[in-house]
């Protein structure tokens, strides 16, 4: 009550002290309240200033009179300006009023005080008592709250401490915090009470409490952290891999090929921005209400992170994700090279072409070796899929020069659509394009390489029948086989195997080789007839190979020692069957060779020729060493040709003069010294006489070629020809005479023979000199046949044969008679009659086709040499 009754006389007070000094001053300002007059106010000045007096009253009297004559005017202007001259501040006495000053000073020291003692804001906050008359106020507490933290707000989704201290001459044991109507015990640590709220936070109030002394309220603010709800990601591959595309939700890794375009797609709450940072960019996010959206094309591995932000929080949330780019590898190319043996011109090739997510295109680039920088392509296939099988037949498609070295490789390209397609290229294939007398050079360089094969298989087969022989006389000085002897004969048996297959490979290369040829030519068709028989002959000696291979361990000695001469009379057959055929490929050989050396020569010529009419300029020295250069190499395989003509049993009459060739080596000596003396020449002009020497001795050379040209193809036209069938017809009447001479004294022997098997054993010695002498006969018209059958096809396979028969018999005959074993003997000659006749009639078959072929050309029962089939022949079928 009396805080009260003391505030409503302070209010009334300082209400009257407002109205008097404030108020009537302004309402006499306003003029709302009428104020002194003239006079009035003229008197106060009059007696506030002794120097004015009664002058201004006197002069408002005068001013007041209604006759204002000009006496009365000048008056009142006299005076006025007495009056001017009277300064207003003279009215102030400062010294009047510096005599209060002293009763300020007693303010200023309590002042003073009360800020020196620390009381002033105890003092001054007094009249809060006074303005809250209404409150009732306790004994202050002997302690205060003191917040250290600063600020009451907090993320949240993160924990919050709060930390207090009490001020006052009492210190608390325990300091409680009250939220929620929940008394919680802070935690004291070093004179300081911590309290710590747990996320999620809210907003709340809370008090402390501690001795029963509570604070006043405070307020914690719970400020809103960004946040992701939902995450996707839209992943579009590249169109040329044909994957659908995909989504992936809650996570941001993913391996990915390359360049896929990838699309986050995050729904944010209390988020105003989404930044994707790599490690030197950072993207933002295009937000929509609360979607947030990005793309990008993903090239290489990439790591990144997603940071969220608002206005609480800038990069609160940090979400850290990776990609794994798979490249688009490199297509990968396999290609396999198969030349063809009958064209060097032509090769095949197959290719495997490969790639992890398709092919686009395969190619063929190629080039003339030494110009790598005019490729050019041909498209073999524009495959879809990621594997791809091509075959390419060099040089299908191409247009190429014969006789110029060109080098190709095959190119893949994939459907890389990020970097326009990658490329791989193959291995780099180079092959001349020979012309036709290169290819007939190659075609005759195989077969003088098939010569040589031919040469040696030859000699193992004589090495073969050695050792036959040698296993045969053991097995005839054995009463039984042992386990050595079995080995023997099976080492034989393999290596005799070896030795058909190598035959049957050589066969047929050669066949191979023939087909190449000029098939009209009469060698050429007797050879590939002979290769055909020669063909179905090996593969009846493989046959009784086996047959061998698989019994021999378990057949008896008789029988495998019937087996093993058996084998030996194939092996005598095929020996003489392979040296006939080595005999026509080499007769063979020559002929093509002389024809093809024959062509080359006629082509030098031509060069020769045309060099010669070119002018000074083009005629050099350089060109002719090149001629020269050739001529020395075709006069090198000339040497080889006569050579390999003299090494064949019977030479071909081959016309190659040896002066011509020297004479065309000096002429071409001496056009190069012309030529090279102009080029060297000081002078810049060369006499015409010096140019046409060379110009005559290359027109020289060029001549004696065409004529060497000529002389070897006459001769090796007429050698591939052959005897005419007249001449063979002879040859075969002069060996069916000799034969049929055999013939009769074998069966003379043999009637001689038997008539004394009654007789001493001592008595045939001369028997057996007969029989020698008999083999020697026959040896002759063995010779003799084997020349005539390197002309006629027919006597081959049956006439060998019987040939063979004939020599093992006589051989079996000579053997037995030696050891004393008669009836062996004669029972052995029986097969020599029968074999030597069996070859005497189909000779004379042979010569019935060839009277027949000699009537129908001449059309009439004479030959041309006016020979007739001999009585003795006649005789002979009969026998």
């Amino acid at each position: 009550m009396g805080r009260t009754v003391l505030f409503t006389l302070f209010i009334a007070v300082e209400v009257l002290l407002l109205y008097k000094y404030i108020l009537i001053p302004v309402f006499y300002l306003l003029k709302l309240k009428k104020g002194i007059g003239n006079k009035e106010a003229a008197n106060m000045i009059g007696k506030h200033f002794p120097e004015v007096g009664d002058k201004l009253t006197n002069l408002l009297d005068l001013a007041e009179d209604s006759e204002q004559s000009e006496l009365l005017l000048a008056s009142i202007a006299q005076r006025s300006k007495q009056m001017d001259s009277v300064p207003f501040s003279s009215a102030i006495d400062f010294k009047e009023a510096f005599k209060n000053v002293k009763y300020s000073i007693i303010s200023i020291v309590i002042v003073c005080l009360l800020y020196l003692t620390g009381s002033w804001s105890s003092f001054f906050s007094t009249y809060e008592r006074v303005v809250n008359y209404e409150m009732a106020y306790e004994k202050p507490a002997p302690f205060q709250f003191h917040v250290i933290t600063d600020q009451l707000s907090a993320l949240q989704n993160e924990s919050f401490t709060i930390q207090v201290s009490t001020k006052g001459k009492v210190k608390p044991e325990n300091v409680y915090i009250v939220v929620d109507g929940k008394t919680i015990l802070m935690q004291k640590q070093d004179g300081i009470y911590e309290y710590t709220f747990s996320p999620p936070i809210q907003s709340k109030n809370f008090t402390f409490l501690a001795n029963e002394v509570n604070s006043k309220s405070y307020s914690l603010i719970a400020l809103k952290t960004p946040s992701i709800l939902d995450f996707s990601m839209d992943l579009k591959y590249p169109t040329y891999l044909n994957k659908p595309n995909e989504t992936i939700k809650s996570t941001g890794n993913a391996i990915l090929p390359e360049g896929t375009q990838v699309t986050w797609n995050i729904e944010g709450e209390n988020t105003e921005k989404i930044n994707l940072n790599t490690k030197d960019t950072v993207q933002s996010f295009i937000k929509e209400k609360n979607t947030f959206t990005i793309q990008r094309k993903i090239y290489n591995d990439l790591d990144y992170e997603l940071t969220t932000t608002n206005v609480n929080v800038e990069n609160y949330e940090r979400l850290e994700y990776s990609f794994k780019v798979i490249k688009d590898a490199y297509p990968t190319l396999k290609v396999t090279q198969v030349l063809d043996s009958l064209n060097p011109n032509v090769s095949y090739y197959t290719g495997d072409a490969s790639d992890d997510y398709g092919l686009s295109k395969i190619e063929l680039v190629y080039y003339e070796v030494g110009k790598e920088n005019q490729e050019q392509k041909i498209s073999l296939a524009k495959p879809s899929s990621n594997f791809e099988q091509f075959y390419y037949t060099f040089p299908s498609g191409l247009a190429l020069e014969s006789g110029k070295q060109y080098a190709f490789y095959f190119q893949v390209t994939d459907n890389d659509a990020v970097h326009h397609g990658k490329a791989i290229k193959s291995q780099i294939f180079q092959q001349v394009l020979l012309n036709e007398n290169q290819l007939k050079n190659k075609d005759l360089e195989s077969q003088q390489s098939l010569i040589k094969d031919l040469d040696k298989s030859l000699e193992r087969a004589k090495q073969q029948k050695e050792s036959l022989e040698e296993i045969n006389q053991n097995q005839k000085e054995k009463s039984s086989l042992n386990f050595n002897d079995q080995n023997q004969i099976k080492d034989y048996l393999k290596k005799q195997e070896q030795q058909e297959q190598l035959m049957q490979k050589f066969s047929k290369e050669l066949m191979e080789n023939l087909d190449k040829g000029n098939k009209d030519d009469k060698l050429n068709q007797l050879l590939q007839e002979r290769l055909e028989r020669q063909e179905k002959q090996a593969k009846k000696n493989q046959q009784l190979l086996e047959e061998l291979n698989k019994v021999a361990d378990k057949i008896k000695k008789e029988e495998l020692t019937k087996k093993l001469e058996e084998l030996g009379k194939k092996q005598q057959n095929s020996e003489r069957s392979l040296e006939q055929l080595l005999e026509l490929t080499k007769r063979y050989y020559v002929t093509e060779k002389a024809s093809q050396l024959a062509r080359d020569l006629e082509e030098l010529a031509k060069k020769q020729e045309e060099l010669s009419k070119k002018n000074k300029e083009e005629n050099s020295s350089i060109k002719q060493q090149q001629l020269n250069k050739a001529f020395n190499e075709l006069s090198k395989e000339m040497d080889g040709l006569k050579k390999d003509n003299e090494k064949l049993k019977k030479p071909i009459d081959l016309n190659l003069d040896t002066n011509k060739k020297e004479a065309i080596k000096e002429d071409q000596n001496e056009a190069l010294d012309e030529l090279q003396k102009q080029e060297n020449s000081e002078s810049k002009s060369t006499p015409e006489s010096d140019q046409n020497n060379a110009s005559k001795k290359q027109k020289s050379a060029a001549q004696k070629m065409k004529e060497m040209s000529e002389q070897l193809s006459s001769s090796s036209s007429s050698s591939s020809g052959g005897s005419s069938v007249a001449e063979d017809a002879e040859m075969l009447r002069q060996i069916l005479d000799n034969l049929i001479i055999f013939s009769f004294k074998q069966e003379s022997l043999f009637d001689k023979l038997s008539a004394k098997q009654d007789q001493d054993q001592t008595q045939y010695s001369q028997t057996v000199r007969d029989q020698n002498e008999l083999r020697g006969l026959f040896e002759h018209v063995d010779d003799s046949l084997f020349a005539l059958s390197l002309r006629q096809a027919e006597l081959s396979e049956f006439v060998n044969e019987q040939i063979t028969e004939v020599y093992y018999n006589i051989d079996k005959s000579l053997e037995t008679m030696a050891d004393g074993q008669l009836f062996q003997g004669i029972s052995h000659q029986k097969y020599v009659l029968t074999a030597s006749n069996s070859l005497a009639d189909f000779l004379a078959n042979v010569m019935d086709n060839m009277q027949e072929s000699m009537q129908m050309g001449k059309g009439s029962g004479q030959n041309e040499g006016g020979f007739q089939l001999p009585d003795i022949i006649k005789g002979q079928q009969q026998l």
